[in-house]
């Protein structure tokens, strides 16, 4: 009899046998890397992920830096979700469109210089190149 094994991405814990405490440990080790940067980082995208307009692209260039390496120039557009930003590294002359998300899991995200994920593009756990495309749904 053959085994079937799990998908790479599958979550391997039971949630059905997890208590209160290690469900918040879990979410909070998906969304930040640490407990720490968490609050921090959440006020930075309070304050600056929803913001359209260049109003926004420019309050986010000045406030991503503190929990996001980055090159410059990088614009990033209104509603681009970030999750585990303290792994992430954006090269130069990035732009990320409207609606993009990132997991950072694992290693982390490397964005190289130039690159341009396009609207409603999702990514985890990779490395694009210098120059790069990636282009997203509707």
């Amino acid at each position: 009899m053959a085994s079937v094994s799990s998908p790479p991405h599958a979550l391997q814990v039971d949630l059905t046998r997890m208590g209160l405490r290690d469900k918040l440990g879990l979410y909070l080790r998906t969304v930040s890397t640490s407990g720490r940067r968490f609050f921090f980082e959440q006020v930075v995208f309070l304050f600056a992920s929803w913001v359209p307009t260049p109003l926004g692209a420019a309050l986010r260039a000045v406030l991503y830096p503190l929990v996001v390496r980055m090159g410059w120039p990088v614009l990033i557009e209104k509603n681009v979700t970030i999750h585990r930003p303290g792994a992430l590294r954006l090269g130069r002359n990035v732009y990320l469109a409207e609606n993009v998300y990132l997991l950072a899991g694992g290693d982390g995200i490397v964005i190289g210089d130039h690159t341009r994920p396009s609207r409603s593009v999702g990514a985890a756990r990779s490395t694009w190149g210098a120059s790069c495309s990636a282009m997203g749904g509707p």
